[in-house]
Protein backbone atom coordinates (compact mmCIF):
# COMPACT_ATOMS: atom_id res chain seq x y z
CA UNK A 1 0.00 0.00 0.00
CA UNK A 2 1.35 3.41 -0.87
CA UNK A 3 1.50 5.99 1.87
CA UNK A 4 2.32 9.45 1.08
CA UNK A 5 1.99 11.50 4.38
CA UNK A 6 0.42 15.30 4.11
CA UNK A 7 1.57 17.94 6.72
CA UNK A 8 3.30 16.15 9.94
CA UNK A 9 3.53 12.87 11.08
CA UNK A 10 0.41 11.17 12.90
CA UNK A 11 0.44 8.54 15.51
CA UNK A 12 -2.13 6.74 17.11
CA UNK A 13 -1.76 4.26 20.37
CA UNK A 14 -3.92 1.51 19.61
CA UNK A 15 -2.12 -0.89 22.38
CA UNK A 16 0.91 0.26 24.75
CA UNK A 17 2.64 -0.19 28.19
CA UNK A 18 4.58 2.42 28.27
CA UNK A 19 2.04 5.06 29.56
CA UNK A 20 1.12 2.01 31.78
CA UNK A 21 3.99 1.47 33.06
CA UNK A 22 5.95 4.92 33.05
CA UNK A 23 8.52 4.25 30.63
CA UNK A 24 8.23 7.31 29.28
CA UNK A 25 10.58 10.57 29.09
CA UNK A 26 8.88 14.16 29.03
CA UNK A 27 11.66 16.74 30.37
CA UNK A 28 14.40 15.85 27.70
CA UNK A 29 14.96 19.05 25.29
CA UNK A 30 15.24 18.23 21.30
CA UNK A 31 19.08 18.69 19.91
CA UNK A 32 18.37 22.10 18.70
CA UNK A 33 22.59 22.17 16.66
CA UNK A 34 20.92 21.39 12.87
CA UNK A 35 19.01 24.00 11.88
CA UNK A 36 16.10 22.59 10.18
CA UNK A 37 15.62 19.26 12.27
CA UNK A 38 11.89 18.52 12.15
CA UNK A 39 10.55 16.02 14.92
CA UNK A 40 7.39 14.69 14.84
CA UNK A 41 4.71 12.88 15.93
CA UNK A 42 5.43 8.57 15.41
CA UNK A 43 9.32 8.98 14.96
CA UNK A 44 11.76 6.95 16.34
CA UNK A 45 14.35 9.25 18.15
CA UNK A 46 17.35 8.66 20.70
CA UNK A 47 17.78 10.12 24.12
CA UNK A 48 21.09 11.11 23.96
CA UNK A 49 21.90 10.87 27.94
CA UNK A 50 25.40 12.39 27.88
CA UNK A 51 24.67 15.69 26.01
CA UNK A 52 20.88 15.42 27.42
CA UNK A 53 19.08 16.01 24.21
CA UNK A 54 16.62 14.49 22.11
CA UNK A 55 18.18 13.57 18.76
CA UNK A 56 17.24 12.25 15.23
CA UNK A 57 19.65 9.56 13.65
CA UNK A 58 21.15 5.86 12.85
CA UNK A 59 20.26 4.04 16.01
CA UNK A 60 23.38 2.07 17.32
CA UNK A 61 24.23 -0.52 19.79
CA UNK A 62 23.93 0.74 23.31
CA UNK A 63 21.46 3.69 22.28
CA UNK A 64 18.30 4.14 24.63
CA UNK A 65 15.22 5.14 21.91
CA UNK A 66 11.73 5.31 22.01
CA UNK A 67 8.97 6.84 20.25
CA UNK A 68 7.84 10.27 19.88
CA UNK A 69 3.68 11.20 21.16
CA UNK A 70 4.26 14.76 21.88
CA UNK A 71 0.43 16.60 22.79
CA UNK A 72 -0.57 18.04 19.78
CA UNK A 73 -0.62 21.73 20.46
CA UNK A 74 -2.63 23.54 18.06
CA UNK A 75 -2.84 27.03 18.52
CA UNK A 76 -4.75 28.24 15.08
CA UNK A 77 -8.03 26.85 14.90
CA UNK A 78 -8.37 27.09 11.27
CA UNK A 79 -5.29 24.83 11.05
CA UNK A 80 -7.09 21.93 12.85
CA UNK A 81 -5.91 18.17 13.04
CA UNK A 82 -2.93 16.15 14.11
CA UNK A 83 -1.30 16.54 10.88
CA UNK A 84 -0.76 20.09 11.46
CA UNK A 85 1.71 19.76 14.85
CA UNK A 86 5.11 18.76 14.63
CA UNK A 87 8.40 20.39 15.66
CA UNK A 88 10.96 22.09 14.03
CA UNK A 89 14.48 23.60 14.85
CA UNK A 90 14.62 27.43 14.11
CA UNK A 91 16.88 29.98 15.15
CA UNK A 92 18.61 27.20 17.71
CA UNK A 93 15.29 26.79 19.06
CA UNK A 94 12.88 23.86 18.84
CA UNK A 95 9.52 25.59 18.18
CA UNK A 96 5.90 24.25 17.92
CA UNK A 97 3.17 25.08 15.81
CA UNK A 98 2.75 29.28 16.17
CA UNK A 99 6.99 29.46 17.64
CA UNK A 100 6.11 28.01 20.92
CA UNK A 101 8.65 26.31 22.29
CA UNK A 102 7.47 22.24 23.08
CA UNK A 103 9.47 19.33 25.33
CA UNK A 104 8.83 15.86 23.46
CA UNK A 105 7.39 13.38 25.11
CA UNK A 106 9.12 9.87 24.53
CA UNK A 107 7.75 6.26 25.25
CA UNK A 108 9.84 3.44 25.68
CA UNK A 109 8.77 0.28 23.29
CA UNK A 110 7.73 -2.97 24.76
CA UNK A 111 7.29 -6.32 22.75
CA UNK A 112 3.78 -6.36 21.59
CA UNK A 113 3.28 -2.46 20.94
CA UNK A 114 0.90 -1.60 18.52
CA UNK A 115 0.17 2.02 16.96
CA UNK A 116 -1.07 3.65 14.18
CA UNK A 117 1.02 5.53 12.18
CA UNK A 118 1.96 7.41 8.57
CA UNK A 119 5.28 8.58 9.87
CA UNK A 120 6.64 6.07 7.07
CA UNK A 121 8.91 6.80 4.31
CA UNK A 122 7.28 7.49 1.22
CA UNK A 123 7.12 3.89 -0.48
CA UNK A 124 4.91 1.15 -1.94
CA UNK A 125 6.49 -1.82 -0.25
CA UNK A 126 4.11 -1.82 3.24
CA UNK A 127 2.38 -5.06 3.24
CA UNK A 128 0.91 -6.88 5.74
CA UNK A 129 3.35 -9.11 7.41
CA UNK A 130 6.43 -7.16 6.16
CA UNK A 131 9.09 -6.25 8.75
CA UNK A 132 9.67 -2.17 9.54
CA UNK A 133 12.61 -0.56 10.92
CA UNK A 134 13.74 2.92 12.63
CA UNK A 135 15.53 4.37 9.90
CA UNK A 136 18.39 7.18 10.30
CA UNK A 137 15.43 9.67 9.74
CA UNK A 138 13.57 8.62 12.30
CA UNK A 139 10.59 7.64 10.41
CA UNK A 140 9.94 4.01 9.68
CA UNK A 141 11.10 1.81 6.35
CA UNK A 142 11.23 -1.24 5.18
CA UNK A 143 14.58 -0.94 4.85
CA UNK A 144 16.82 -3.28 7.55
CA UNK A 145 18.29 -2.08 10.11
CA UNK A 146 19.99 -4.36 12.64
CA UNK A 147 19.87 -1.95 15.35
CA UNK A 148 16.46 -0.27 17.45
CA UNK A 149 13.37 -1.14 17.24
CA UNK A 150 11.68 -3.79 15.05
CA UNK A 151 8.07 -4.13 13.87
CA UNK A 152 5.50 -6.04 11.80
CA UNK A 153 3.00 -4.76 9.51
CA UNK A 154 -0.21 -5.43 11.44
CA UNK A 155 -2.31 -3.92 9.64
CA UNK A 156 -1.51 -2.16 5.99
CA UNK A 157 -5.27 -0.74 5.13
CA UNK A 158 -5.40 1.44 8.58
CA UNK A 159 -5.96 5.37 7.89
CA UNK A 160 -5.11 8.32 10.28
CA UNK A 161 -8.72 10.13 11.80
CA UNK A 162 -7.80 12.53 8.11
CA UNK A 163 -8.31 9.82 6.70
CA UNK A 164 -4.69 9.29 5.08
CA UNK A 165 -3.13 6.24 4.38
CA UNK A 166 -1.43 5.16 7.39
CA UNK A 167 0.03 1.25 8.44
CA UNK A 168 -0.34 -0.07 12.03
CA UNK A 169 2.63 -1.64 13.34
CA UNK A 170 3.06 -4.49 16.09
CA UNK A 171 6.34 -4.17 17.45
CA UNK A 172 8.58 -7.35 17.51
CA UNK A 173 12.16 -6.01 19.35
CA UNK A 174 12.29 -3.85 21.54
Amino acid sequence: MAIERKGYGQLELNAVAFRRDGRVEAQMPYDVSVEGTKYENGMVVILDKETDVVKVGAIKEGDLYGIVYTSEELYDTRKPGLKNFGVEVVGGKAQGPEGYDVLPRIGFFAIGDRFTTNTVVKTDEFTKGAKVYAGATGEWTVTENANGPIGVVADDKATMPDGQAAIKIAIIKA
